[in-house]
């Protein structure tokens, strides 16, 4: 387990400082070479993708990964390693953390069971969107008919 503290990163999420809380990854390769840009598609094998690309599914590439969803009783019993100085005025002690840790390993709920639901869930709205569930749309269109919308009840007050 890896806990870094990012306060800079930390203001997109109010005043609240943030704790990056990641599992090192023990399938990790190498980062992709600078000059390949990203693509992603559903195979994981690392040179399935178009030339001058990298594949951002391939496991080898991933240093590290997120802890939620992981198995709580195969991977809690790990080391912990702080990447820089963690303390802050929100976070004081290294339990603090260990704290934020078990928060992290339950974002999604408290049992196993309830997690799998949750990333089931998941699957099936990917697995529905793949066969054309979901409409696209422009984030700038959308953005416009909200202000609209918005303005629209202003002005009705």
């Amino acid at each position: 387990m890896v806990i870094e503290f990012c306060p800079e990163e930390g203001k997109i999420h109010g005043d609240m400082d943030w704790f990056s809380v990641s599992y090192k990854n023990p399938s990790f390769i190498e980062n992709p070479k600078d000059n390949l840009k990203p693509w992603g598609g559903k195979n994981k094998e690392k040179n399935d993708c178009p030339e001058g690309h990298y594949n951002v599914n391939w496991d080898g590439y991933q240093e590290f990964h997120g802890i939620s969803g992981i198995d709580l009783q195969d991977d809690l019993d790990c080391p912990v390693y702080f990447l820089n100085d963690i303390t802050s005025e929100k976070l004081k002690t290294e339990e603090e953390a260990v704290a934020h840790i078990l928060r992290e390993f339950t974002f999604y709920g408290f049992t196993e069971k309830s997690v799998n639901k949750f990333w089931d869930e998941i699957k099936e709205r990917i697995d529905e969107a793949d066969k054309g569930g979901y409409k696209e749309f422009d984030l700038d269109e959308l953005k416009e008919r909200l202000n609209k919308t918005i303005e629209e009840s202003k002005n009705k007050k």
